[in-house]
């Protein structure tokens, strides 16, 4: 549900360009998503999964929707 959401909010091509520290592999700089909006994404799926996904797997499935778009 957080990648459909990610994708929804910021769309492919964001996704494609950035990442969640705004850091890419070897030392690249790329756009970085908005935090606040990664944390409410995070909280939604959060509050509506039971039991609560860990917030470091979310992230994770977040960087790695970003590295393949």
């Amino acid at each position: 549900m957080a990648l459909d959401l990610a994708t929804l909010v910021f769309g492919k091509d964001t996704l494609s360009r950035s990442t969640l520290t705004g850091k890419g592999k070897n030392s690249e700089v790329k756009e970085q998503l908005d935090a606040e909006t990664v944390g409410t994404i995070i909280d939604h799926n959060g509050e509506r999964h039971i039991p609560w996904p860990e917030v470091s797997e979310i992230r994770n499935l977040l960087l790695c929707k970003c590295n393949n778009e």
